[in-house]
This record gives C-alpha cells, sequence and structure tokens, in this order.
C-alpha cells in the first residue's frame, strides 16, 4: 500500500507535499516534521524514514493515527525556523567569503601573473581575446588550481575571469585549461551562487545573453554588447528586475546544443525576449570569421520584428 506515493498525496499524512523533491530509486526527500531537517526525510516504498532524528515508519499507520492540527503546525513552525536558521547561517558565511575576496583581491595578482605569460596570451589572441580586453576585464592566470570531477581530485592551471557585482568582487570563474571535455569552469569560492558577466556599453540599452564569459569578451570586442552566464540553467529570477530597469532589449544567444536551446527558451519566456539561434557558438563564428557584427545585429534586428508579429 503507498507503494507509488505521489508528491500531490502527501498532504493526507501530514507532510507539505509541495517542498519535497523527487530523488533516485523513486523516493522522494524533503523536510521532516519532527525534527526541521530540510531534505532529511525519505518516502519510499510505503515507508517514511527521517535520516537525522530517526523518525519513521509505514504511511498506512501514519493514516491511521494523523497528527493533529496544533502539532502539525508547531511541527511546521519548528521545522520553517530550524531552515531560516540554515539560510541565515549560509547567508552569513557567504558574506564573511566575499568580504575577505574584496579586502585581499587575488584577481590583481592573477593578472600580474598572466602578463607575464606570453604563450597564454597569445592563444587568448587566437580564441579571439586580445590585450585590450585582458586589460579590460583584467584576467588572469593561476598556475595551480585544485578541482574534483566525479569525486577524483585534480590540479590545472587556468585563466581568470572576474565576476564583478555593484558592491564590488561576486567572484573569480576557472577555465581549467588541462580540461578539454565536460564542464570547464570552476568559481574560485564556492557556495556564494551564481553571477553573471557583464560586457555590455554604457550608452547602450541593449545586450546579448550568452553563456559564458569568454563569449561575452568576444562579443564586447565585436561590437556587441552582451552579459555572460554561468550554464544556461543558472539565470535566477531576482535579477529580472535589474535587467528590466538596465536594458530596453535583451536578446537570448545561448549555445545551439539541445540543452543550450531548451535553457534559452525558458529564459526568452522570463525576460520576454527575441531567441537567437545560430549556427555554432557566437565566438567561434566570429573567430572563424564566419559572423561579422553588421551580420549579427541584422539576425537581431530580424528577431524583434519576427517578435512583435507573434
Amino acid at each position: 500500500m503507498y507503494e507509488n506515493i505521489d508528491r500531490s498525496d502527501l498532504h493526507q499524512f501530514g507532510f507539505d507535499g509541495a517542498r519535497f523533491k523527487k530523488a533516485g530509486r523513486g523516493e522522494l526527500h524533503g523536510p521532516c516534521l519532527w525534527c526541521g531537517g530540510k531534505d532529511r526525510m525519505v518516502i519510499s516504498k510505503g515507508m517514511y524514514w527521517c535520516r537525522q532524528c530517526n523518525k519513521g515508519g509505514s504511511l498506512a499507520k501514519l493514516l491511521k493515527e494523523p497528527l493533529s492540527f496544533e502539532e502539525m503546525e508547531r511541527l511546521r513552525t519548528i521545522s520553517l525556523a530550524k531552515e531560516k536558521r540554515e539560510r541565515d547561517r549560509i547567508d552569513r558565511e557567504k558574506t564573511a567569503k566575499l568580504k575577505i575576496l574584496n579586502r585581499d583581491k587575488p584577481w590583481v595578482q592573477f593578472h600580474k601573473n598572466l602578463m607575464d605569460k606570453p604563450d597564454i596570451l597569445q592563444q587568448l589572441e587566437k580564441d579571439g581575446i586580445t590585450m585590450k580586453a585582458v586589460e579590460f576585464f583584467q584576467l588572469g592566470y593561476v598556475p595551480k588550481f585544485r578541482y574534483w570531477a566525479d569525486g577524483v581530485e585534480g590540479f590545472s592551471p587556468g585563466i581568470v575571469f572576474p565576476i564583478k557585482n555593484g558592491k564590488g568582487m561576486h567572484n573569480l570563474r576557472i577555465r581549467l585549461l588541462n580540461i578539454t571535455e565536460g564542464d570547464k569552469y570552476r568559481p574560485f569560492m564556492s557556495d556564494v551562487g551564481a553571477g553573471f558577466f557583464k560586457a555590455d556599453f554604457p550608452d547602450e540599452d541593449w545586450v546579448v545573453i550568452v553563456e559564458g564569459e569568454k563569449k561575452a569578451i568576444v562579443c564586447w570586442l565585436n561590437g556587441i554588447p552582451a552579459v555572460g552566464i554561468q550554464g544556461c540553467w543558472t539565470f535566477k529570477e531576482e535579477w529580472l528586475p535589474w535587467f528590466k530597469k538596465r536594458y530596453k532589449q535583451v536578446f537570448i544567444a545561448l549555445d545551439p546544443d539541445p540543452g543550450g536551446v531548451a535553457g534559452a527558451k525558458r529564459l526568452a519566456e522570463m525576460l520576454h525576449a527575441p531567441l537567437i539561434v545560430l549556427e555554432g557558438k557566437p565566438d567561434d563564428l566570429f573567430v572563424q570569421g564566419k559572423l561579422t557584427t553588421p551580420q549579427f545585429v541584422s539576425i537581431l534586428s530580424k528577431s524583434i520584428y519576427l517578435l512583435k508579429r507573434r
């Protein structure tokens, strides 16, 4: 009984189904009613069990002996209070990390490192990133950066992209040079959340959102104001007011792979922006001479016309 329970059915047992997520092996993970552990409760095959307080048993028995409304409200209050304390703790740690980052300014030394690496600068030039961009965005170089991939520790040199926000430096993104496939980027500081890389022009009220700092820089060098996001699904709803206030027109031009197109459609709906699907990645197209600035501007203009006709 209750072998294949769904989130929508959890309310009858006292659980808040909206706060549960599907996990592997047909399990549902969510907050515990008794201790408040935000994802400690496991529901599977007609049973429930908290990995934190060990409260558990049969869903059928819980249904026969339901909690009173007062007890459910009390337990929910405890759970929500615990979640708030955890969020506050994470926010304090994030604030402390950002203070240290902006105090120590490690990107200054990383920039000096890059300026002493003519071979790396030459490779960046081939990839479409000129000395003008290196100096303007204070790109850097780290000779040995520790990272993890599939649970295995590794070390790699990397290009450093400073990610700024209105209050200072938000984080640094490291492009690992020894990685040729998969995710090539790692954050300098973990657990501070995603940010976006601004490569726009102060006197322009339009921008193209692309995937990654390198693409944003190459677009910028070709006269296209751009913002680079850290993956197609990292755009936060809390950024929407800033984008709508800063730009009159936003375009979406993420990578043309299935994941990028799906993420781009989501982003286009969020921003009510035209979606641009190119034949390749914009930075590669510019570097290979397959795309020029007038051609890109023409594609953007046509996308506005098509959007208005829908």
